[in-house]
């Protein structure tokens, strides 16, 4: 009961969290602090797509950084077996397994219209990474496949339990909605 209970006020903070970090990222885009959220465009589409055999798996040698393109390469290259949405799936920490999974709930997930937008992408600008000790968050904003803007806010941390320990995973994408349309 205290191991639910302890899972349960984690949760709650994360939440907060989450939510402190959602209304900041909005105040930027409502201000236009262009500095908050410092843009740069990836190219497109992303190079290499994957085969269900060799997606890569959450390593001690990826940087935060490194697992946010991973997934959005994923995402872009999705096809019709899901594989871009079961690499995100292996990047998910897990705490958002927990929450989302199993798989076929976590493909549903993604394919609701809050996500679907990342989806086969066709351009992201990313802002810079920011990483404080074991958390890091990124935001980005992508033109999705009709070449609408969408906006989200990635949330990674440091794993500190086996088998993931030390690797980067991410806690949790939240979609950002936008107040007005910026310009890629």
């Amino acid at each position: 009961m205290k191991a639910f209970a302890y899972s349960l006020r984690k949760l709650w903070l994360m939440l907060s969290l989450l939510i402190l970090a959602a209304i900041f990222v909005l105040a930027a885009f409502q201000f236009n602090e262009m500095k908050v959220l410092a843009l740069t465009k990836q190219t497109t589409p992303m190079n290499a797509s994957y085969d269900l055999i060799d997606q890569p798996m959450p390593s001690t040698d990826f940087s935060p950084h490194d697992v946010v393109e991973i997934q959005l390469k994923a995402l872009q290259q999705n096809n019709t077996q899901d594989n871009g949405i079961e690499i995100i799936f292996n990047f998910a920490s897990p705490d958002n397994k927990a929450l989302t999974g199993p798989l076929n709930h976590f493909k549903q997930i993604v394919k609701e219209p809050l996500y679907e937008p990342m989806l086969n992408f066709q351009s992201l600008r990313a802002a810079e990474m920011v990483e404080e000790g074991e958390q890091a968050e990124q935001v980005i904003l992508i033109t999705d496949k009709y070449g609408d803007l969408a906006a989200f806010l990635f949330t990674l941390s440091k794993q500190t339990q086996a088998p993931y320990q030390n690797c980067w995973m991410t806690d949790s994408v939240m979609r950002i909605e936008m107040k007005r349309r910026l310009e890629i």
